[in-house]
């Protein structure tokens, strides 16, 4: 957390004048004042960098797209990160988490908040040539809001008023909605290069308006994109190309970029980013943007973590001090509440459930399993640092009674977990926990056929509905929901992490860490490299 120290010194100017004489009294006049010197002219600020053209931004990061590359409807959350240089949405959010105009320019909420009107930004083709307009926009909207994509679901029709301006017509208002349409949401594709390759070629493939179009992906190797000569923001990008590079392993990652291999990494773990911090002529930004956390299967009424005092026994039984000391690098903090600091959400003065593996045997004889239980503990990031947090933590509960055995889940299993649900388990899984911590209940909590498992407190519905009815955000509200979910410890927090950016410093005006309240936002279109 960024703490602002504030200095008030007070100066106090004494002057005086004693003029004393003796024998003849005589009057001497004040000499006049000085003038005062001529201010110094302020120097010039030093013009800024002309952006030099070309190049290929190499990116490297432990994975790639498991999700539709270029059908929103189909796109899974994490993966928008590696879409922002191909596909864009009608919003950014800024780094006070407030809408920014992308490929709509304005929006006008009914004031009975029975719609929200969207303005588009005229002169926009897609890169197959196309015309993004209300229809290819009402196209994008209807499919998303079909698939039920997270900030949807209170949505009833959408109509085309005129060839750039669409209405979203509201039979339940979420004051998380416009927020929303900067991210699937909101993700605009060309309906025409759906309508004729399919949707399934669409999970490969990607036509949207941005800066580069998609030229290959290789599943597990390599993602690329070209620059595209018509985009709408005219004299932009500035690079040839942007390529995503998976590189699994961390000391792989690690040499790659020192020895010059790629201009940029993404890292996920303490470690890649502990060891690239010090590294010479680069640039290091990472801030707080997720948890992990240990999502149990509370809404199994045969689980044991149905039951409160299991799930409290849990975090007493994980010193999570500790597992800092194994895999946050300095980097991590253990977390003891979902939001991370400076999300609307956090709350300064929350108790910490800290280590105490005492009262964690109580609870759990206090609900019927004195003698301990077995279940499974899975990851779903095979990293180092996360596969000997898992062991930690596999060691901690044994030491309560709890068998825990170590299971991993890879992106088709997990995505199995979240549609079908998971057993007598807990999963080990980062999630995004910055910005409104509003956004992430409602993402685990509210959409259909997603995270099934989970169910929260018993006055969650009514929480939610009040935080999330309101015109626009009340953060004390939120807090309500903060609150609820930590004394039911409905999602049990581990450690705050994130995913920096480490990238060599002839790399500029990226945007991490600068312009979006989302770590993983950027600016593509104005990237460009001095060397």
């Amino acid at each position: 957390m960024k703490k602002l120290v504030f200095a008030i010194f007070a100066v106090i100017l004494i002057s005086g004048l004693l003029i004393s004489g003796c024998a003849k009294e005589t009057t001497t006049p004040a000499p006049a004042p000085a003038p005062a010197p001529a201010p110094a002219p302020a120097p010039a600020p030093a013009p800024a960098p002309t952006p030099k053209l070309g190049g290929t931004l190499r990116i490297l990061d432990m994975r790639l797209p498991t999700g539709a590359l270029g059908w929103p409807a189909k796109t899974q959350g994490q993966d928008t990160y590696f879409l922002q240089a191909c596909v864009e949405a009608l919003f950014r959010s800024d780094i006070n988490m407030e809408p920014v105009p992308l490929l709509a320019t304005g929006y006008k909420v009914a004031d009975d908040r029975s719609s929200v009107t969207l303005t588009l930004r005229q002169g926009v083709k897609f890169q197959d040539g196309t015309d993004f307009n209300a229809d290819a926009c009402k196209y994008n909207l209807d499919a998303v809001m079909a698939a039920k994509v997270p900030g949807t679901t209170g949505w009833t029709s959408v109509e085309v008023i005129d060839p750039y301006t669409v209405k979203i017509n509201i039979g339940k208002w979420e004051n998380l909605m416009i927020g929303n349409l900067g991210g699937i949401a909101g993700m605009m594709v060309s309906p025409t290069s759906i309508k004729t390759h399919g949707e399934d070629w669409a999970n490969t493939n990607a036509v949207g308006t941005g800066p580069f179009k998609f030229s290959k992906f290789e599943r597990d190797t390599i993602l690329e994109f070209s620059k595209f000569d018509g985009y709408w923001q005219k004299g932009k990008p500035y690079l040839d190309k942007i390529q995503y590079i998976c590189i699994p392993d961390s000391v792989t990652q690690i040499t790659t970029f020192k020895t010059g291999g790629a201009e940029m990494v993404q890292p996920w773990n303490g470690q890649v980013l502990s060891e690239l911090k010090k590294v010479p002529n680069s640039v290091f930004v990472y801030s707080h943007s997720g948890a992990f956390i240990l999502y149990p299967d509370d809404a199994n009424a045969d689980s044991p973590f149905s039951k409160k005092e299991v799930r409290q026994a849990l975090e007493y039984a994980i010193d999570k001090e500790a597992l800092m000391k194994v895999a946050g690098f300095g980097i991590f903090e253990s977390a003891y509440q979902a939001p991370v600091p400076l999300a609307i959400g956090f709350i300064k003065d929350l108790p910490k459930r800290t280590y105490n593996p005492t009262k964690a045997k109580e609870l759990l004889a206090a609900a019927g399993y004195a003698n301990g239980f077995e279940c499974t503990l899975t990851i779903t990031i095979p990293a180092p640092d996360i596969k000997d947090a898992q062991v930690a933590m596999q060691k901690m509960l044994a030491d309560v009674g709890i068998k825990a055995n170590l299971e991993f889940a890879d992106p088709a299993k997990y995505a199995d977990f979240m549609a079908k649900g998971w057993h007598n388990t807990l999963i080990y899984s980062p999630a995004y926990a910055a910005g409104n911590f509003l956004g992430s209940v409602q993402t685990y909590y509210t959409v259909p056929g997603y995270y099934v498992s989970l169910k929260g407190p018993a006055n969650l519905k009514e929480l939610y509905t009040a935080a999330i009815s309101t015109p626009t955000v009340q953060r004390d509200l939120i807090d309500n929901l903060t609150r609820a979910m930590y004394d039911d410890d409905s999602l049990i927090p581990i450690s705050y992490m994130g995913t920096g950016q480490v990238y060599q410093d002839y790399v500029h005006d990226l945007g991490f860490g600068t312009q979006f309240a989302n770590q993983m936002a950027w600016t593509p279109e104005n990237a460009w490299m001095s060397k």
